[in-house]
């Protein structure tokens, strides 16, 4: 399900070159084990391409089962973007989402 973010992956490399970037993934573990490979995908891509990959995992899946799973995803997603933004600096946020 990772097909946006290989879009933009691609555009940026391809059109790009000098712009430093890192790369953001959430993983939600709502897909069990997809959710890790889709995970190690990104980090192999990222590593081949010597690019800084920021993770972060969600600890407790059955908290956005519960609740609103939308907003509550896009709460740990932008509060994840926010704090690397803080730490690294980062002016710009590209996102990339899947059809479902």
């Amino acid at each position: 399900m990772l097909s946006n973010f290989f879009f933009i992956f691609i555009f940026i490399l391809i059109f790009f070159k000098n712009l430093e970037f890192g790369v953001a993934h959430v993983n939600y573990k709502l897909r069990g084990e997809d959710s890790d490979k889709d995970q190690k995908l990104v980090e192999n891509i990222c590593k081949k391409n010597n690019l800084p990959l920021y993770i972060h995992q969600v600890k407790n899946p059955e908290y956005l089962k519960k609740n609103s799973l939308q907003v509550k995803a896009r709460e740990i997603r932008y509060k994840f973007y926010s704090k690397l933004s803080e730490k690294y600096g980062y002016t710009k946020i590209a996102l990339a989402h899947n059809a479902n």
